[in-house]
């Protein structure tokens, strides 16, 4: 018993560690993708900080989906079905909800004395005010250097992982661009979809010339050691001029900076959720390290 009362504070503070420098749900909510009409989301969290040394896994269907965090919320969105909810410490007391299209559940991680952590489903209003203020851990949200705990426990990079990230998903879909260059505005195209097991965002831009006289493929992705967005992009000036950037996400906005032969280049992409729309910001840079405006690209999703 003495040994429990020595381990239990100490465990406690090492597992509440992953969640003090996660943002507040409340102030992230604008990055996040919005529910495809196809989909339900379900919203898990953990308000109350009783229990602090037994956080459990969270399944759906069996499958591990998180963890019971203290003071902490994350999502998961799904196809309409029948789903099962429970934790690894539910002690039998399970959640099965009857998910349709368009829906949004809050499932709350309640701590009972005994060491059980069980599901219990909560209306949106009481889920909402609860929530707001808790930490975000949802898995492959990286943010100013932010890694959530559980991600840890994951494979970071290799064939198991899965790159999921709510601020590159909303890159998804079809574009239609607005450039600005040299004084002039012209129209590109462009196309952005999770290819390579979900690993990679594949961005396909074009001119609206038939056919094309220019075309580029990028592949977004995450170095999870390194903290870094990492884009590969190839166009058709060939593998000379193909080049890797790399930048971290700071305010909506991920810097990737590029340095093929000809020169370092650094393209800005932001996001900007009042409107749902994308600018990408193009600058040269000088072997000084001056910045001379080159290009900017708007995003507007295609019609």
């Amino acid at each position: 018993m003495r040994l429990r009362n020595l381990v239990a504070p100490l465990l406690s503070s090492l597992l509440l560690v992953g969640c003090a420098s996660a943002p507040k749900l409340s102030s992230i909510k604008g990055t996040l993708p919005p529910l495809s009409s196809d989909q339900a989301r379900i919203y898990f969290y953990r308000a109350y900080r009783f229990g602090e040394a037994y956080q459990p896994e969270v399944t759906v269907n069996g499958q591990v989906v998180g963890k019971a965090q203290m003071e902490a919320v994350f999502f998961r969105d799904y196809p309409p079905a029948k789903y099962k909810i429970s934790t690894s410490m539910a002690q039998g007391k399970h959640l099965v909800l009857d998910l349709a299209a368009g829906e949004t559940k809050y499932v709350r991680l309640t701590y009972r004395i005994g060491f059980d952590v069980y599901p219990e489903l909560v209306d949106r209003a009481t889920g909402e005010a609860e929530s707001e203020d808790l930490s975000y851990t949802g898995a492959m949200f990286p943010t100013q250097g932010f890694t959530p705990a559980y991600v840890a426990e994951e494979p970071k990079d290799g064939p198991r992982a899965f790159f999921r990230d709510p601020f590159i998903e909303n890159l998804t879909g079809e574009w239609d661009i607005t450039r600005t260059i040299r004084g002039k505005v012209v129209h590109n195209k462009a196309s952005a979809a999770w290819v390579l097991n979900h690993q990679f965002l594949q961005l396909h831009m074009t001119d609206v010339s038939s056919p094309p006289a220019y075309e580029a493929i990028v592949l977004i992705g995450y170095d999870h050691e390194a903290r870094e967005y990492i884009a590969h992009w190839c166009d058709v000036f060939g593998g000379r001029f193909s080049a890797i950037g790399r930048g971290k996400l700071l305010n909506n906005s991920v810097a990737f900076t590029f340095t093929p032969p000809d020169g370092s280049f650094i393209n800005t992409f932001t996001w900007n959720p009042k409107d749902r729309t994308w600018t990408s910001y193009m600058e040269n840079v000088s072997s000084s390290g001056a910045r001379q405006f080159f290009a900017e690209d708007t995003y507007r999703h295609g019609r």
